[in-house]
């Protein structure tokens, strides 16, 4: 079995922001969900709302903005550490390249982090050919 080495995640559970992307009104709605536990659980950081076609959630504003522009509609959030999320891009792809065996990278939560902060993968799972033609993770 291989041990991995422990991994500070402070940042991840102190954010200084957060932007909910997608969220929706419907209490039943995941964003909505987060938005609650965040509020019930007395996050002190900026909480940031994006939707397709709300203006307001409750007592905050959002920012309307289709999928495929979300990030220009979040302009007014604090410049995110992009520079790292794309060499951590890149360093996967060169990873794939380079092991053909691997047929799979999941990471989720990815944080992306204030500009010149970096990233942090919280979790990741890697699918790979078995020996005998199948998949194994």
């Amino acid at each position: 079995m291989t041990v991995l080495p422990a991994i500070d995640i402070s940042r991840l559970m102190r954010p200084r922001s957060i932007a909910i992307v997608g969220i929706s009104p419907e209490p039943s709605s995941a964003g909505f969900f987060a938005l609650r536990n965040l509020e019930d659980f007395g996050y002190r950081g900026s909480v940031h709302l994006v939707s397709r076609n709300q203006t307001n959630i409750g007592n905050q504003a959002c920012v309307r903005a289709r999928a495929r522009r979300s990030c220009a509609a979040c302009a007014a959030m604090p410049p995110r550490d992009v520079a790292a999320l794309a060499a951590t891009v890149q360093r996967i792809g060169s990873l794939l390249a380079a092991q053909p065996e691997i047929q799979e990278i999941d990471l989720n939560p990815v944080t992306v982090y204030d500009a010149g902060e970096g990233v942090l993968a919280l979790d990741a799972l890697i699918v790979t050919n078995a020996p005998n033609g199948g998949k194994t993770s």
